[in-house]
């Protein structure tokens, strides 16, 4: 075998070897393009859960301010219950 025929079939194994990675390289951007979208499909779901979230706390705080101004109110009953029992009006 000559130096023109090994340089040839080197170009011939260079060239599968390209043309393989080519094909890797397609099949990689492809599952690249499928996580971003995941990753997009993820982050909008997250942007849901923090709203959610946010509405959740804000409710949370408005139900212990009720019971505040409800356990006030029984404080306050309790204080006219105990003076009408007392006989002191």
């Amino acid at each position: 075998m000559n130096n023109e025929e090994k340089i040839l079939q080197m170009l011939e194994v260079i060239t599968a070897d390209v043309g393989s990675l080519k094909t890797d390289v397609g099949s990689l951007k492809t599952d690249v393009s499928s996580l971003k979208k995941g990753q997009a499909a993820l982050e909008k779901g997250q942007r849901k859960l923090q709203s959610d979230v946010t509405v959740i706390k804000r409710d949370l705080e408005a139900a212990w301010s009720d019971i505040l101004r409800i356990d006030k109110k029984i404080d306050a009953q309790q204080e006219e219950i105990d003076t009408i029992k007392s006989g002191q009006f």
